[in-house]
């Protein structure tokens, strides 16, 4: 789906902050960049983009919002006979790629919102329910390419595209940082969707992983290269990546664009 970004602004609020102020300000704070401690971070070996240091270990913390694919058990099936969905598609590439490459692999495929928070899990479920869900409207993201960097969680990975008339990627993101004020001050927000969790070389990744996944990609284009999401996911992300659990799942119940 497409939307119009005069018809949508998911910032909007009846608080005493009008919905332009608001929504100038998270944004403004995004581009204006990472305001972390630069003992706190480091530069993608692959692009200049920064890569906070709970990224480069392979255990994170607290509890994250991910927007995640449909699976066999939703609607949006790849093919009107197939019962292999967009999700499923993903999956099976972290599963394979997981054995190929002795990584990890027993996780789903998801594109974060906001990650590391620190609230307990019942204030984070209620903010999501009442503040972001039905601000944010079931939405098809687009795939740019595929891409790697220099950290355990964000090793490979589909990047996507955040130049869309809508705006909605930014958007969404400068909710969530709005409702949650304790991640305004993270990078630049990099909407991705991981396929390998690991430390592998960089030739590893650049002259093998990455063209194998491309081949992947180029052959069902017409069918992956558009990820629909209908819902937000609460996950606890505390500790290794195996001791990781979600907590609930909200439907997005945003108003479509006319």
């Amino acid at each position: 789906m497409t939307a119009d970004a005069n018809h949508i602004n998911l910032l909007s609020t009846t608080s005493e902050d009008s919905a332009p102020t608001v929504a100038s300000k998270v944004i403004e704070q995004q581009e204006q960049g990472n305001k972390m401690d630069n003992k706190n971070k480091t530069l993608a070996e692959h692009d200049d983009e920064v890569i906070p240091a709970v990224y480069q270990t392979s255990t994170f913390r607290g509890i994250s919002l991910w927007l995640c694919p449909p699976t066999t058990n939703d609607k949006n099936k790849i093919g009107e006979s197939s019962d292999c969905t967009v999700g499923d598609f993903y999956q099976d590439i972290i599963n394979k790629l997981a054995e190929e490459q002795g990584t990890f692999g027993d996780f789903i495929p998801h594109i974060t919102l906001v990650a590391a928070l620190e609230l307990t899990a019942e204030e984070i479920v209620k903010k999501v329910r009442n503040e972001i869900a039905p601000k944010i409207p079931p939405y098809a993201f687009e795939v740019e390419k595929v891409s790697f960097k220099d950290a355990y969680f964000q090793s490979v990975f589909v990047k996507l595209h955040t130049d869309r008339p809508d705006g909605m990627l930014k958007q969404a993101n400068a909710l969530a940082k709005h409702v949650f004020p304790e991640r305004q001050s993270d990078p630049a927000y990099m909407p991705h969707l991981s396929l390998v969790y690991g430390n592998l070389p960089k030739e590893q990744k650049e002259e093998k992983i990455v063209p194998k996944v491309q081949e992947q990609l180029k052959d069902a284009s017409s069918e992956t290269a558009i990820i629909p999401i209908d819902s937000i996911q609460v996950w606890s992300t505390e500790g290794p990546v195996e001791k990781w659990f979600c907590i609930d799942t909200i439907p997005l119940t945003g108003p479509k664009a006319n």
